[in-house]
């Protein structure tokens, strides 16, 4: 019985003995492959962390460097990197190989004949002319004008149509303040309209003696072409007098 006790206790012993010998063999290596110091415990082997050097920065040994670098080294190339940068010139300008800048085109609008003369419950036909050389897929605007002097009763198509007999799209809408609403777009299986010719008739009859301006700006129209180009526009709006 004692001796089995003293054999356990001696085997303890050498499996202790042999873990701290492996121990410091571990710290050991890793002290020699990292070059930082230990400290020994008893029983236990420690690892201290290593010292780091507080590098500062020598602004001056950095400025007489860059003053040593050969002139050679400094110079440019010829070609497109020598060409001083305009301040002007975009970041984002188009690459070579772009397609080329839409088409601009011109186009009036404006109301005929100018000025009306009219009696209270006269009833007459106002032309909206159009020109331009645009192809349209559609036109769009507002026109104003004095509900308490005239009223609109009827907006029809006009002959700028290249096919009398084909219908164009037209929608309208008149308002009891006095503003008529509306959209022009070329006949079914017609992808567009041009040239120059009347687009709207716009039936009115005066309802009161009085001045009134039928009037549209540039902004209240829209011309809508095909192929997106841009359209400086001219609108020439119209008068309507009305007597007793």
């Amino acid at each position: 019985m004692h001796s089995a006790v003293n054999a356990d206790e001696g085997n303890a012993a050498r499996e202790a003995s042999m873990s701290a010998a492996d121990v410091s063999v571990s710290a050991a290596r890793v002290a020699k492959e990292t070059g930082s110091p230990t400290a020994d415990v008893p029983g236990v082997a420690t690892l201290t962390r290593p010292r780091v050097v507080d590098a500062k920065f020598d602004a001056p040994a950095v400025m007489q460097s860059a003053e040593k670098i050969p002139a050679s080294v400094e110079k440019l190339p010829a070609g497109d990197n020598a060409r001083p940068f305009s301040p002007d010139a975009s970041l984002y300008s188009a690459p070579v190989g772009a397609p080329a800048a839409l088409p601009r085109s011109a186009a009036q609008l404006m109301l005929m004949p100018e000025p009306q003369r009219l009696a209270v419950g006269e009833r007459r036909q106002l032309k909206l002319v159009l020109k331009t050389d645009a192809p349209l897929g559609m036109i769009a605007s507002s026109l104003r004008f004095d509900p308490r002097v005239i009223a609109v009763r009827a907006v029809s198509h006009g002959n700028i149509f290249a096919d009398p007999a084909a219908r164009p799209s037209v929608t309208y809408s008149v308002s009891a303040e006095g503003v008529l609403i509306f959209s022009v777009a070329p006949p079914a299986g017609q992808e567009a309209f041009t040239g120059a010719g009347v687009l709207l008739n716009i039936e009115v009859e005066a309802v009161a003696p009085g001045a009134c301006d039928i009037s549209f700006a540039a902004e209240d129209v829209h011309l809508m072409a095909t192929d997106g180009r841009k359209i400086l526009l001219r609108v020439l709006p119209g008068a309507v007098a009305v007597t007793q």
